[in-house]
């Protein structure tokens, strides 16, 4: 995943063209995709302790791959699929619905190691170009530009979990075969400000994954 961000004011900040390149240049061993019964009880105390967490904290926290920390959540709170070309093109069609105007939170990762989250409107996609990527840009070409490699993702997850005070973390993870975040669109962190056509177009995008055949139990 590389990423431009333009601001109104014509700053440009390349954001990942170093790390994640290098991230890309640097795999290391596919994971197993899904969490084993240790992890999952892991992942299941530190909710305990700190519900609604954005789930690189948590990876980080235990020393695990995010995508475990995904995998480890209780089936009702998270639904998963292996990715290909075609299901990824069908996935974004599905977040292009939530709205080019609708706020969300855009989380990015590099080899796992250092996550940066920041606000941003929904990542649209641009004209296809047939060429094994995503180009995602936000706020009509004003914001961030996203460029999602199909053939590194390896599966896509939401989660839906509870945080303090009936709020909710809802986000779309892509997942490289390592285990480490590719992109996460969130809908809403517990405890920030909700756009609800977000939570309105995850819905949307929850009940696509979940039609599909799912990648764990």
């Amino acid at each position: 995943m590389f990423l431009n961000v333009i601001t109104k004011s014509s700053l440009i900040l390349v954001a990942s063209l170093a790390g994640i390149a290098n991230a890309e240049l640097h795999v290391g061993e596919p994971v197993a995709r899904c969490a084993n019964k240790a992890d999952a009880k892991r992942v299941a105390e530190f909710y305990g302790e700190r519900p609604g967490a954005p789930t690189p904290i948590p990876a980080r926290a235990l020393g695990i791959p995010e995508l475990h920390v995904v995998t480890g959540l209780p089936g009702e709170s998270r639904t998963g699929i292996e990715a290909s070309e075609e299901v990824l093109e069908d996935l974004w069609v599905t977040i292009d619905a939530w709205g080019e105007d609708t706020r969300v939170n855009l989380v990015f990762t590099m080899g796992g190691r250092h996550v940066m989250d920041f606000p941003s409107l929904v990542p649209i996609r641009q004209e296809d170009l047939d060429d094994g990527w995503i180009d995602a840009y936000a706020d009509r070409g004003a914001g961030v530009h996203g460029h999602l490699w199909m053939h590194r993702v390896a599966s896509v997850h939401a989660i839906d979990v509870a945080g303090d005070d009936d709020q909710r973390t809802r986000g779309v993870l892509f997942f490289m075969p390592e285990g480490n975040l590719a992109l996460g669109i969130y809908a809403s962190i517990a405890g920030k400000a909700v756009d609800p056509k977000a939570v309105d177009g995850f819905d949307a995008t929850w009940e696509f994954l979940a039609s599909q055949a799912q990648v764990c139990d």
